[in-house]
């Protein structure tokens, strides 16, 4: 990746997404979508005798579900700031912490973290870094996330527009 841009202090900043309550629905919709079959996320009776006591969300679904809460909660805080997102470019970092079970409200804290430019002005690839949390404050997964951006509307970027 490019050279790091430095932020002015109105850049810094974290956002908390809305909840959602993981549903019976949404959990079977997303294993069965993914092929996620292991017994480990489609037998209760089975999982009920486990340390868990239910069973476990797999982590591809769990990412599917932060980035859905994660891009409407932090997209009006970059638009505010002349930012415009254009393409998630990938996730690094990823580490799941704590499962996430059917029946659990989880949130998205997304923070700003550093924004890098790239050999096309006005893009930059804009870096968050992301902690999904459940409604008890347990942190169920970790990552950096980074998007492709245009930034030609903010102090950022002095260069010709596209």
């Amino acid at each position: 990746m490019g050279e790091a841009i430095e932020l002015p202090e109105s850049f810094g900043f974290t956002v908390r997404s809305r909840g959602r309550t993981i549903t019976e629905g949404d959990f079977s919709l997303m294993t069965n979508l993914t092929w996620t079959t292991s017994e480990i996320h489609t037998n209760k009776v089975l999982m009920a005798d486990s340390p868990g006591g239910e069973r476990l969300l797999a982590g591809a679904c769990v990412l599917a579900f932060a980035l859905g809460l994660s891009t409407p909660a932090i997209k009006p805080e970059l638009e505010a700031l002349g930012v415009r997102l254009i393409a998630l470019v990938g996730y690094d970092n990823v580490r799941f912490r704590a499962p996430l079970r059917p029946g659990d409200t989880v949130y998205i804290e997304s923070r700003l973290e550093s924004l890098l430019r790239t050999s096309k002005p006005p893009r930059a690839v804009v870096n968050c870094a992301d902690t999904l949390l459940d409604s008890e404050g347990r942190v169920l997964c970790t990552y950096t996330r980074s998007a492709l951006c245009d930034i030609a509307g903010t102090a950022l970027y002095s260069g010709p527009e596209l």
